[in-house]
């Protein structure tokens, strides 16, 4: 990917030219290593939106996971082990 660059100098010395040029993401060097990215804001919440999505996924298969593992399992013992769980947990 190959990406615009800026070096933190520049950044500190045009940094509202900076916001004023900001259509498409913009690499910062520091020390010719790459440091961060300023990207425009809607790419921001566009990447807040995929991230939430593949979160709940994960959430989701794992659920998913944990409901082929206790199909057999009673609700009264599922309900024990969870509040065994969270006893366990609050221990630590």
């Amino acid at each position: 990917m190959n990406m615009p660059t800026i070096t933190t100098t520049d950044v500190q010395r045009n940094f509202s030219k900076l916001l004023n040029r900001l259509s498409e993401p913009i690499v910062v060097m520091r020390d010719s290593k790459p440091e961060a990215v300023v990207i425009p804001y809607a790419d921001y919440e566009e990447f807040l939106i995929q991230r939430r999505k593949m979160l709940s996924e994960k959430v989701k298969n794992a659920l998913v996971g944990i409901h082929a593992k206790t199909a057999k399992v009673s609700q009264a013992e599922l309900e024990r082990d969870i509040k065994e769980a969270f006893h366990e947990a609050d221990r630590d």
